[in-house]
């Protein structure tokens, strides 16, 4: 197991980048999760906040960038 990550310093404060890390799971808690996701346990209804069809997205990422317009996932229809 690797546990070390290198990047490069300048291209994060180029492009003013924000890392954002999670605690390491198991997989079993991985599933235990996706478990209580299917069968309602945990609503999830919320989380999207905004849809969109590939076609809009170039005019609407700038939204999903602003974090005063309070976009937390956006999912794109693909169909």
């Amino acid at each position: 197991m690797n546990d070390k990550v290198s990047l490069f310093d300048p291209d994060l404060h180029r492009r003013e980048a924000t890392i954002l890390a999670s605690r390491n799971s198991t997989p079993a808690e991985h599933r235990q999760v996706l478990d209580y996701m299917e069968s309602g346990r945990i609503d999830v209804s919320a989380w999207p906040t905004e849809y969109a069809v590939p076609e809009k997205m170039e005019q609407r990422f700038p939204k999903w960038l602003c974090r005063e317009a309070g976009v937390v996932k956006t999912i794109i229809d693909w169909s």
